[in-house]
């Protein structure tokens, strides 16, 4: 997931998919110990911050921020 392919000022709904995509991509990727992937995954954080208040995309933040 490249931060330039995405694009978040669709609708929410978008964003929270992307959420828990993001999610489940990071739980597998810590998993198999794939740090590369964390890091791609980490990636569009900046542009999920401002989306916090939408279901899923505050866990991820929080996740990924546990992840280091």
């Amino acid at each position: 997931m490249a931060s330039g392919a995405l694009r978040w000022s669709r609708g929410g709904r978008e964003v929270e998919i992307a959420a828990q995509t993001a999610t489940r991509s990071l739980d597998l990727a810590n998993r198999i110990n794939a740090p590369r992937c964390v890091t791609m995954i980490r990636d569009p954080e900046p542009a999920l911050s401002p989306h916090a208040h939408i279901a899923g995309v505050d866990e991820l933040l929080e996740r990924l921020r546990a992840t280091g």
